[in-house]
């Protein structure tokens, strides 16, 4: 299995001498003793290897630092309309103390709903600034009648408006949030529980040509640009609508940077993914992009971790933070096979798997979904012991190949379970998406 090994990358931008378990120059989230936590959670809190902090009942953690929550109540109205293309309504409610609907109808390319219910995870404070009369271009931002903000962020884990701007490029939902942009000025996206989240329309010409996999990608695209303040591994994953042959880029500083990733579906409405080599710190862009047509739907997934996933000393943390559902992108092209099932295929020892760490926040039904970017045989587990690699099944689905896959398990309140993403076969594997809600 070949990857970038952490000691050459820290050597690499300058790191030398002998390290402890945890500080500053081995941990970009905090530490926790001599151990490095992720420094997203309320119970460790924290960045750029400080000593962890315990966020109190009444704080969140947000950016590595303990904040209060807000809170507030009120209505927003606004009206007005605005005409580019399709159909996106902008209304519905966010419900996190307070409801706000914006009214009018536009259309940026395509159908959208924009303002739908946002209950989970953050806060929603009423009472901003409803302005009639807003335009609306196509592959830009349509407005429904002006900015109606109606409650700040009210997101499971990011930012989004109830009721404001509604594009053409979409809004995220899960984790942080982006609406994307084109290249000459792409979107600056937040990875909130180490994840960001996009779903809209792909719309009007090609920004970018640069080639992927051999083939140019010269249908409509948006791109999204990120910061990362430590090393870590990135991982992508691209879905379109019938009308859309997905390609997703990663490169370094700007979409005429140096790419690192590219990944390509190869069909109308199919799937791309990638996973990357532990890359720098730096500012890198995920370009969202269409072969040829005349764009369509997307959904697109971006992660990061300091772990790449292969074995149960190197998990990936899933985390839902205060919020009740995240998405993770994953891959399991270089992956060897950690933990076993019942129903793994008994005469193939040379399965790939993935393995996520997940501490419940509470007691409940943890739903899963996996979706890959093609119809491989797809394993899902849930696993429970003192260890990850003690650890015993609790649940699971054998050898699907429906896409996507789901299951319920039932989790207690502060136990740790490992969620296992593998194929089937030796041949089962490719990039996909991992999705965990829990009421």
């Amino acid at each position: 299995m070949t990857r970038i090994s952490w000691l050459t990358l820290l050597l690499a931008v300058g790191c030398s001498g002998v390290q402890s378990l945890c500080d500053p120059s081995t941990c970009g989230g905090c530490c926790n003793g001599d151990k490095c936590e992720s420094g997203v959670e309320e119970a460790h809190c924290g960045s750029g290897g400080a000593t962890c902090d315990v966020c109190t009942a009444t704080q969140l953690c947000a950016s590595g630092h303990c904040a209060a929550a807000s809170a507030g109540g009120g209505s927003g109205t606004a009206g007005g309309s605005g005409t580019a293309g399709g159909a996106a309504t902008a209304g519905g409610s966010a419900t996190a103390g307070g409801s706000a609907t914006a009214g009018g109808s536009a259309t940026a390319g395509g159908s959208a709903t924009a303002g739908g219910s946002a209950t989970a995870g953050g806060s929603a404070t009423a009472g901003g600034s409803a302005t009639a009369g807003g335009s609306a271009t196509a592959g830009g931002s349509a407005t429904a009648g002006g900015s109606a903000t109606a409650g700040g962020s009210a997101t499971a884990g990011g930012s989004a408006t109830a009721g404001g701007a509604a594009t053409a490029g979409g809004a995220g939902t899960a984790g942080g949030s982006s609406s994307g942009g084109q290249c000459a000025s792409p979107s600056v996206s937040n990875f909130v529980n180490d994840t960001f989240e996009s779903t809209g329309f792909l719309v009007g010409t090609s920004t970018t040509s640069s080639i992927c996999e051999s083939y140019s990608a010269n249908g409509p695209d948006l791109a999204f640009k990120f910061t990362l303040s430590s090393p870590a591994y990135l991982f992508g994953f691209l879905t379109g609508s019938a009308t859309v042959n997905p390609t997703i880029k990663l490169t370094e500083g700007s979409c005429a940077g140096s790419q690192i990733e590219c990944a390509r579906a190869g069909s109308s409405g199919g799937k791309a993914g990638f996973q990357s080599n532990a890359v720098a710190a730096g500012s890198y862009v995920v370009v969202a992009d269409s072969q040829s047509g005349n764009g369509g739907t997307y959904s697109l997934v971006v992660s990061r971790s300091q772990n790449l996933g292969d074995t149960c000393a190197d998990a990936r943390v899933a985390a839902l933070g205060t919020g009740t559902r995240t998405i993770l992108a994953g891959d399991l092209g270089i992956f060897d096979r950690t933990l076993t099932v019942s129903c793994d295929d008994p005469t193939d020892v040379s399965q790939s798997d993935a393995i996520f760490e997940f501490t419940a926040p509470r007691s409940g039904t943890l739903s899963l979904t996996g979706t890959q970017t093609h119809a491989f045989l797809m394993v899902l587990s849930v696993h429970t012991g003192a260890t990850c690699a003690t650890s015993s099944e609790v649940a699971g689905t054998c050898h699907s190949s429906n896409n996507p896959i789901t299951m319920g398990v039932p989790v207690t309140q502060g136990t740790k379970y490992w969620i296992r993403v593998a194929g089937y076969g030796d041949y089962d594997y490719g990039a996909f998406s991992l999705e965990l809600q829990l009421p």
